[in-house]
């Protein structure tokens, strides 16, 4: 089987589930191939949304908020569908008439959206699969032609279906992982490898693919509260927030991007995590069994994915840099931390991955 999968802008938690579907399907012996869409078929366009969405959200998140999930703006986005796929000046049908997949995943709203335009005008009869990465799916995910949803939780589903989706074309089946989360790293040897020696607690502090989210508040706050901790602080793509964090202090260890594996073994490592309410970042943790304290979620998608994780209290949430070290040590300190260490590795899905491929290959007549 062929197996083509296409996600928009990078780095994001789109991208990094389209890697994960694609390590997932070579590991079953597919032939997968991974498409940025937005790179390769709108080097201009594809960037600009980006650029766009990511000053939005840091700098007028209550506009944000309006138009996340939006009917009206979901109305406008269909009618921007076939002017999406049009100015690829028909790159994106001749690619994909060359490939000949027998199945495309999408792993976001807007390349989905042309995949479907760009097959019905080639007259294709390839099923195309849309991956939701986050807890919940927005509107702008309705596409009446789309074949295949596949979602983290069964409350997701259940509101697809309620959106006029048929329940026969969706499957819970988890936000695919990359099959690193389906190991269970030793602690001990993890810490040694980074060298952490002793029994002082090692907190993971995330900003998601670009280092977003009050990530240095957040060091600052846990510095204050906690100052014999080790702090892993994982810097995504910002190099300034990643080159101010490296030679701040002996007790910071900052990384930019890394690997799934050596993702894992950092969560292994680590007694809680620290961070935004990415939809990976979240899928990783529980899958790993590492509590959270969800701190400054971005609006839109990451709050709705908080909301959902708050509700199974899975997680934790501080709502202020004073808050955040508080809750962190009475975490620690308390013993409370276990009782939410069951609770996020009761929901999460190691194996969402695999899960996710044999949802896909179902699809094969």
């Amino acid at each position: 089987m062929k197996l083509l999968i296409v996600h928009g802008y990078e780095p994001s938690g789109h991208a990094t589930v389209a890697r994960a579907l694609e390590a997932c399907a070579k590991a079953r012996g597919l032939d997968a191939l991974r498409v940025n869409i937005s790179a390769d078929y709108h080097p201009v366009l594809g960037p600009a949304v980006a650029r766009g969405y990511l000053a939005l959200i840091s700098r007028a998140p209550r506009l944000w908020d309006l138009v996340y999930d939006n009917p009206l703006v979901a109305r406008a986005a269909n009618l921007w569908r076939g002017v999406y796929g049009g100015l690829a000046g028909g790159r994106l049908e001749g690619r994909l008439a060359d490939i000949a997949p027998d199945a495309v995943v999408c792993t976001s709203a807007p390349p989905m959206a042309a995949i479907l335009e760009a097959r019905a005008r080639l007259r294709a009869r390839w099923p195309v699969a849309a991956v939701i990465t986050d807890y919940r799916a927005h509107r702008y995910w309705l596409e009446p032609r789309a074949d295949l949803y596949l979602t983290a939780t069964t409350d997701a589903a259940d509101a697809l279906v309620a959106r006029g989706v048929s329940r026969a074309s969706v499957r819970a089946t988890g936000i695919p992982l990359h099959p690193a989360f389906a190991e269970s790293p030793d602690a001990a040897e993890a810490r040694h490898e980074l060298g952490l020696i002793g029994g002082a607690p090692v907190v993971l502090v995330s900003g998601g693919s670009r280092g977003l989210g009050g990530v240095e508040e957040a060091v600052d706050a846990l510095v204050k509260s906690l100052p014999t901790a080790r702090l892993l602080v994982l810097c995504g793509s910002n190099k300034a927030l990643y080159d101010r964090l490296r030679v701040r202090s002996r007790s910071i260890s900052a990384f930019p991007i890394l690997e799934p594996t050596r993702m894992r073994r950092l969560m292994a490592a680590a007694d809680l995590l620290v961070g935004k309410a990415g939809g990976v970042t979240c899928a990783e943790a529980l899958a790993a069994g590492l509590p959270m304290v969800i701190f400054h979620p971005l609006p839109g998608q990451e709050a709705g994915n908080a909301e959902f994780l708050l509700s199974r209290e899975a997680v934790a949430l501080a709502r202020s840099p004073a808050e955040l070290g508080a809750v962190v040590e009475d975490l620690l300190l308390s013993g409370g931390i276990e009782s939410l260490r069951r609770r996020s590795k009761a929901l999460g899905r190691p194996d969402s991955g695999a899960q996710a491929i044999d949802a896909i290959l179902a699809l094969r007549p």
